[in-house]
């Protein structure tokens, strides 16, 4: 019988919580996780990570507007000029 976890919400919040040890038995986990061989894995926090500034952030919103508005350009059109230099 498969314990299940509680939902991501339900663990603590807590900046201490760091690590969290994981064991597998290679059965009964998550089909994702049945890529890794059975063993004891450590999770690490990631959001620690470095995030983008409000400059990158609102670039990124104006260009999935551009899209959404059919602004964007082909793939071929930006690929072209790559595999020209490429061959150069």
């Amino acid at each position: 019988m498969m314990m299940m976890a509680p939902p991501f919400d339900a663990l603590p919040r807590s900046r201490s919580l760091k690590k969290l040890g994981l064991d597998l038995d290679g059965r009964h986990m998550p089909s994702i996780l049945k890529l890794l061989p059975p063993g004891r894995y450590r999770l690490e926090l990631v959001a620690d990570g470095p995030s983008l500034t409000a400059a990158q952030d609102e670039g990124i919103v104006r260009a999935l507007a551009q899209l959404d508005a059919g602004q964007g350009r082909s793939l071929f059109d930006v690929v072209s000029p790559i595999r020209r230099r490429a061959k150069s």
